[in-house]
Order: structure tokens, then sequence, then C-alpha cells
């Protein structure tokens, strides 16, 4: 996104979890032209994280003398953290993403003076008290505060123009003659159970696909995919690699690891992804390839799924993703034989939309 002006100067915090960052990054790659460092946050102990949370949504909106909030500061975060927050100065935007850094931005936007940005809304604190908040639909409230950017599904790195780079993948066992699905796998979580006899059925699909239509499969788990089921899987892809050319597991001792995670949304005809791993279905849809949601077992009260479902819903609606049915052999055939449309597939672009609201923010 060029824009005719100096490059503004960025500060993305870090709790050092993946997902997050990736979050905060998916959104600075849509701000091409705006500079960032990544600072990672780290606290003395879990207690001293949380004291620091409280005391920002007691005092919400209290404008703190800079000495007090070095004081605070330095009682919550390691030495290391406080020496690189001591070395930011003309930043013009902190942008993070999750509750334990949330504090610490809005303290650092009181020290430097600038625009404050959260993605999702970070607990207790709230997203109250930011210049911006990125607000996936799941958050979504009414009426919404007027600092917040709506997006439907979870900004990420994934767009149609970053897989070009990934294609086409120099691999020796990956052949341009045969069509290629893509399998994303997620896991057990407080709503879902990720069972082996589930897993069985999709490999022994993927098996049936591979015998009868002469395909290949690239497929990758997540943290959360069951041990047991990784190593079920990896069983089965030993010495395949023929048809199955491309596995990222979470465990990397079972990994082919010189690949990444966009090497399989690029070179895939098609992607299944798991019901469970809300942000792996935000990034398959936002890679402009068909989509197929695969159902998980869900453990609670039907009440309890309705915002996941009016999401995938609406992601049906714009054609961006449809279920699975009980015929799915037949729908992946369907899918990938039926002639290609003039216009390219739609897809999610939440990382853009957060982009324009930052600049928004910023003029």
């Amino acid at each position: 996104m060029s824009r005719n002006h100096q490059p503004k100067q960025f500060v993305i915090l870090s709790d050092g979890k993946p997902g997050h960052y990736n979050q905060s990054l998916g959104i600075m790659d849509q701000l091409s032209d705006d500079e960032y460092q990544l600072v990672e946050i780290n606290f003395r102990s879990k207690w001293q994280d949380n004291i620091l949370r409280i005391f920002l949504s007691l005092f919400s909106g209290v404008k703190l003398k800079n000495k007090m909030i070095w004081s605070i500061l330095s009682f919550s975060l390691t030495e290391e953290t406080i020496s690189k927050l001591k070395d930011l100065q003309s930043v013009d935007l902190i942008l993070s993403t999750g509750s334990s850094v949330a504090a610490v931005n809005l303290l650092l936007g009181q020290l430097l003076a600038a625009k404050t940005v959260t993605c999702r809304p970070p607990s207790p604190v709230g997203t109250r008290q930011f210049d911006l908040a990125i607000l996936p639909r799941l958050y979504w409230r009414q009426p919404e505060r007027i600092n917040v950017c709506r997006t439907l599904g979870v900004p990420n790195r994934i767009s149609p123009e970053r897989l070009d780079h990934f294609r086409p993948l120099n691999q020796q066992f990956l052949s341009s003659q045969r069509s290629k699905i893509g399998l994303l796998i997620g896991g057990n979580s407080p709503l879902h159970n990720m069972s082996k006899k589930v897993a069985t059925r999709w490999i022994d699909f993927l098996l049936q696909l591979v015998k009868n239509h002469k395909w290949q499969v690239l497929l990758s788990t997540s943290r959360r995919t069951p041990k047991e089921i990784e190593e079920y899987i990896a069983d089965i892809v030993k010495d395949r690699n023929d048809d199955f050319p491309v596995n990222l597991f979470s465990h990397q001792t079972l990994s082919s690891s010189q690949f990444e995670f966009e090497h399989i949304l690029a070179n895939s005809d098609l992607l299944l992804v798991t019901e469970d791993s809300f942000s792996m279905v935000c990034e398959a849809c936002s890679s402009g390839k068909p989509v197929v949601i695969l159902e998980v077992e869900r453990t609670q009260p039907s009440w309890r799924y309705r915002q996941w479902d009016t999401i995938y819903q609406e992601l049906t609606t714009r054609q961006i993703a449809e279920w699975e049915t009980d015929q799915l052999t037949s729908q992946v055939n369907g899918i990938v034989m039926a002639e290609k449309p003039a216009i390219k597939t739609p897809c999610l672009r939440d990382a853009e939309i957060a982009a324009r609201s930052i600049n928004q923010l910023l003029e």
C-alpha cells in the first residue's frame, strides 16, 4: 500500500506465540512503506503479568507520569525487555496481539505519544483504551465502539500474491501432472475432540484419492494435534514421497522441515481444513484456493458454536469455502475438475482491511 509520505515507525509487541505474532505481521505486510521493530515481551513471572493487566483495567484512561510508568514496567518485565523498550524512540504506532502484551502496549503509548492498536479483545483490559481495536467476527458486539475495525476472520500473512513466491516448489517428488490436495489438521480444543477414528477416516479418503485418481497429498498438523494421530499419519506416509511429497508435523522430528506452511497452500489445487482451528480456516480462506471445511466432533452444547457457524456460513455464502458433504470424494473431484472461472476465487482480505484502518488512524 504505497503512500506519498515519510515511512511511519511501528513497534510490534510479541508474547512469543507464533499465531499472535503472525496476525500482527500479516497486517504489517500490507503496510509495506512503513518500518517496524519487533520487541518480545517477557515478564518476571505470571503473577506479575496478571497484576499489570488488573492495574490497567482498574485505572482505565488515567494519565500516568513517565516515572510511574517505568516503575510499573520495571516491576513487571525482565531487565532485558526493559532495556529493549528504553531503546525505542520516534514511534508512531504500537501493534500487539494477545492479552499479556496489551497493558504494555497502552503504557508505551503514553510514554512515546504513539497510537495503540490491538488485534482481538485483550482480557481484562478490553478495547476501550486503544486507539484502534481490530476484531474478528467472533468478538463483534452491538453496538460497536467507534475505535473498532471489524474483520470476518483473523488477519494473517496469507494472500494469493504472497503465495506466488512459494510456487513452483522445487521438490523432486512434486509432479506437475498430478492434482494436489492440501490437508490442514488442527487438534483438540475446549470445543472439539479430534479422535484417531476421525483422522483415520480422512487418511483413508486421501489414500483412495491417491490410488484411484493419482492425486498427491500435502499435509500439515498443528501444535494441538494429538501426538498419537501425528505418529499414525507419519507411519502411513513414510517412504511414500511420490504420493505424499510434503509433510509438516508439529513434532519436528517427524517433519520434512525444509518446507513451510505456505508451500502447502501455494502448491495445492484444493485445501481441506478442520473446523476446530479458526486460524487455519482463515489462512486457508485467504489463499485464493478452493476450501472444504472438515467437521470435527463437537463436545459442547450447540449454542457454544453459534458464532463459529455464523462465520463459516458467511464463508460459504461468499463462495470462499464450503462444508464437507456426505459424498466427499465426489465433492472434491467436482471442485478440482470444474472449469476454472475467469474471475479468481474470492478470498478473505482481513489483513488489508486492518491495514486500511491503521492508515486512516494515522492520517
